[in-house]
């Protein structure tokens, strides 16, 4: 079930309805988390119920070691019960994810080997030992959420939750299950556990964020993509089928496709992030916030910290600090930062074409980190004493060159494999054509024109939120603005909404 089609519409709808009958009718607190829960697993059961498996097993695993943790005094025993979530939760997401990428990869090397050798003992057929599996939903999300949970009773920053029912709802809350924010126990389980109220203030806030939401991904995101694949083509069977269709474009055009790409990445993700929101408000929820306004990044690491903020959050707590952060001097330092965005690329999918994503990602934020400790007061200091460049320029090109480079490495995000993100890379170092014969991408001027008719109006609303550093900032402004930007929002979404589209984050 996805958030922009009719079904979640009908299904939020009757969840509502019920959901406010326990609540306002005062009964147990458990009892509406048993009807939320039901309703979560009805919801992520509408694809396969099947799969509803893994969140049992991920459940149960996870509440019965993080039980056993709290009660044990024995830290070896403590350390095997907290390997055993993480090998298990690992291994559910590297068997379902990662394990067809890994065999394809093997029985490569085998090949060469025995190209090399001729020797039969090199010979497989890789189709009979390959999962023929479609990738749950979601898997990623709230693998790690369990994971963290348990890590942290391990860490005792958190007491272990006695209760199936509650524990089960912290993992797989229906608004933000399949596509996050990526919840810290710490936060949403209390949220589980108290009483909750239903206030206008509140819902008028999560219309706020629907609106948003919705508008992101409807309104701005599955239009944008109709342009990026133009360049990128519609799906991997068109360019595995054709991929001389790959080849040629303009590298105008390929530096637009992957800038238009990227903030259709984060219309498409944030617009889901503002929808689960919303609807948690509507439950008497408060999720976390997911992107902050990262178009308006200065540099790469600031970018890296409002982009998918509870993912990097994660990394930040789980692999970055416990590899010793930046207290082991400043290589380490190095190297931890590109451990931490290669495990980010690897997490996005089991692709090279993520993994090199990743590593370009991590590459920009070692150089900026360098940049920071040793060049920047330099830097600063030349431009107070020879003012050249006015400091609002200096902004605008800092953040221009911000995202530009982030949407650079977004070409090997949005490309099939290797060789294709090496065709679009290759052109846009050869290929510089105002026109290109033969593609469906209008002159250079026109298809850029053609995407800033679309994404300028994001740019608008996000710099008042950047502005106020505050996702509410609507309700600052007066009734009559309040009023126009929520029927403008909403006339978007009805007339000129792309409904049905899933959301390009279910694949990780």
């Amino acid at each position: 079930m996805i958030f922009n089609s009719n079904v979640y519409l009908y299904f939020f709808i009757f969840v509502i309805i019920i959901y406010w009958l326990l609540l306002f009718t005062n009964a147990k607190l458990r009892y509406q988390n048993l009807f939320l829960l039901i309703a979560s697993y009805f919801f992520y059961g509408w694809w396969d119920w099947l799969y509803l498996t893994l969140i049992f097993i991920s459940t149960f695993l996870d509440y019965v070691v993080s039980i056993l943790i709290e009660k044990s005094e024995s830290e070896k025993r403590r350390k095997i019960l907290l390997s055993i979530s993480v090998i298990g939760n690992l291994t559910i997401l590297f068997t379902f994810k990662y394990y067809n990428f890994f065999i394809n990869n093997f029985i490569e090397v085998l090949n060469v080997l025995y190209s090399l050798t001729h020797l039969d003992i090199f010979l497989y057929d890789k189709n009979k030992i390959l999962l023929n599996v479609i990738l749950p939903v979601g898997i990623s999300f709230y693998t790690f959420q369990t994971m963290s949970y348990t890590i942290d009773v391990y860490r005792r920053v958190i007491k272990a939750e006695k209760d199936l029912i509650s524990f089960a709802l912290f993992v797989c809350f229906f608004p933000q299950l399949v596509a996050g924010p990526i919840e810290r126990a710490q936060d949403l389980l209390p949220q589980v556990n108290r009483k909750r109220t239903i206030t206008i203030e509140n819902l008028v806030k999560g219309i706020w964020y629907l609106l948003y939401g919705y508008y992101l991904k409807v309104g701005v995101a599955d239009h944008l993509s109709e342009h990026v694949s133009k360049v990128f083509l519609d799906n991997i069977y068109i360019y595995l089928k054709n991929p001389e269709l790959a080849v040629g474009n303009g590298s105008g055009h390929i530096l637009l496709a992957g800038m238009a790409f990227a903030f259709q990445v984060y219309c498409d993700f944030a617009g889901y992030s503002n929808i689960a929101k919303g609807s948690a408000k509507f439950l008497g929820f408060e999720l976390s916030e997911n992107f902050h306004c990262p178009e308006f990044s200065k540099n790469p690491v600031e970018l890296y910290n409002r982009w998918h903020i509870t993912l990097n959050r994660w990394f930040t707590d789980y692999v970055y600090i416990p590899l010793g952060g930046n207290r082991l001097g400043e290589l380490y330092q190095y190297r931890n930062i590109l451990i931490v965005f290669f495990i980010s690329g690897v997490w996005h999918g089991a692709n090279w074409t993520f993994i090199n994503w990743g590593i370009m990602n991590g590459i920009y934020a070692v150089f900026y980190v360098f940049y920071r400790k040793h060049l920047k007061d330099n830097v600063s200091n030349f431009f107070q004493q020879y003012p050249i460049i006015p400091s609002p320029v200096r902004i605008f090109l800092s953040i221009f060159f911000t995202y530009f480079l982030f949407s650079f490495a977004a070409i090997s995000f949005r490309a099939y494999n290797f060789d294709h993100s090496y065709i679009l890379y290759k052109d846009i170092f050869t290929n510089w054509v105002w026109n290109v014969a033969g593609k469906l991408t209008p002159d250079l001027l026109t298809y850029g024109i053609d995407i800033l008719r679309i994404v300028f109006p994001v740019l608008i609303l996000d710099y008042f939120r950047w502005k106020n550093d505050d996702p509410e900032w609507i309700f600052k402004t007066p009734f009559w603005v309040q009023l126009f930007v929520f029927l403008l929002l909403y006339y978007i979404i009805i007339i000129n909404g792309v409904f049905g589209k899933d959301v390009i984050y279910f694949a990780f």
